[in-house]
């Protein structure tokens, strides 16, 4: 149905987190496999960002419209244009409307810098 009405043609690369081993202190190991995924629509955004605490730092977003099957979780990461974005929140999916199902889930992204 995504096909149909939503093209997915924009590739992305997206980051797939893997529960791994732990470090010498117990912490989790953070490992990622790379995944090519084809998205409806990518929404780059943000400006750099100077405040008080962190001059240097500057703030990137996206916003990636992937369908629902690319299997997209919280603890993933995506690649736009070579830029690795991490995920804000679980994606925002409508799946569950009673009137109209777009089988594509909203990913909000941010990057820093600095």
């Amino acid at each position: 149905m995504v096909a149909n009405v939503y093209p997915c043609t924009i590739p992305v690369t997206v980051h797939r987190h893997e529960d791994g081993a732990e470090d010498p202190y117990g912490n989790p190991l953070h490992r990622y496999t790379k995944d090519k995924v084809m998205v409806f629509a990518v929404q780059k955004g943000g400006t750099p960002a100077v405040t008080a605490s962190h001059p240097e730092a500057a703030e990137f977003d996206a916003v990636v419209y992937a369908p629902v099957e690319a299997g997209i979780t919280d603890r993933d990461r995506i690649e736009v244009d070579g830029m690795v974005y991490e995920l804000t929140a679980p994606p925002g999916n409508w799946e569950s409307n009673p009137w109209f199902s777009p089988g594509l889930v909203e990913c909000r992204c941010k990057r820093m810098e600095g």
